[in-house]
């Protein structure tokens, strides 16, 4: 919910509470917290959600598609463009 409505302090309070386990934690569409935050375009909540769970970057929701899809079928380029340059090459 705090992802969904933007609110970043609120995002970075809760993945410093939260384990790797829990941010790996989907949706009903299979969407991550950081599949999210990705449609949005925020980028300081999606480095923060990196540095916590390096695996988020490759966790494919219903329909296959990595936090890095997600960006680019929202069109934020920003965020798209980080993603990318952290997301495993093979992954992609």
């Amino acid at each position: 919910m705090a992802v969904a409505k933007g609110h970043v302090h609120i995002v970075e309070k809760l993945v410093a509470l939260m384990s790797e386990e829990d941010l790996e934690i989907q949706d009903e569409r299979g969407m991550t917290a950081m599949a999210r935050a990705s449609a949005l375009g925020d980028i300081l909540m999606l480095e923060g959600m990196h540095q916590k769970n390096k695996n988020l970057l490759t966790i494919r929701d219903r329909t296959g598609r990595i936090p890095l899809l997600v960006a680019l079928e929202a069109g934020n380029i920003e965020a798209a463009h980080y993603l990318y340059s952290v997301t495993p090459k093979k992954k992609i």
